[in-house]
């Protein structure tokens, strides 16, 4: 009776490890970096509140605007790097805009806003604006955006 009482604890516990083992991997957080959207958005200390989609928008207001792009990981830790990595081009006069892109907080895994990056625009009314992310954008945890995203908007 012993025997069967330890091959059956045995089996139990082999059972239980592998179901820990695969539900480990199913709920696993997926490591790719995607970027998920840009919006305009107001600015108080180290947090950001977002305003309007800017993807595909065409009555976005015009004037200086702080505009949040936001991604699925820590994007901020890397700041150095990927202030090179994000562009704002006027579509309507085919001119590249000299952007500085920023971050809240100190980008550690504890900051809130360390999946996004924000930059400032004077945007003009009547024009047509790009934001490109090249695929080199990298995240904390080292996977890159892999491909070139971009968010085109009208302002009115």
């Amino acid at each position: 009776m012993f025997i069967k009482q330890k091959k059956l604890i045995s089996t139990f516990i082999i059972s239980l490890l592998m179901l820990c083992f695969f539900a480990s991997t199913a709920f696993a957080a997926d490591p790719t970096l995607t970027f998920n959207g840009a919006n305009l958005c107001t600015i108080s200390g180290d947090t950001a509140t977002p305003g309007i989609s800017l993807i595909n928008n065409t009555s976005v207001p015009s004037g200086l605007q702080h505009i949040e792009l936001q991604f699925n990981h820590n994007v901020a830790a890397n700041l150095s790097t990927n202030q090179n990595y994000i562009h704002l081009k006027n579509t309507t006069t085919q001119s590249m805009i000299s952007i500085s892109v920023y971050r809240l907080g100190d980008g550690s895994p504890f900051s809130i806003e360390k999946r996004n990056l924000f930059f400032d625009a004077n945007l003009v009314s009547g024009n047509s604006y790009q934001i490109i992310m090249d695929p080199g954008l990298v995240a904390y945890n080292g996977y890159t955006l892999g491909s070139t995203q971009t968010v085109d908007f009208t302002v009115q």
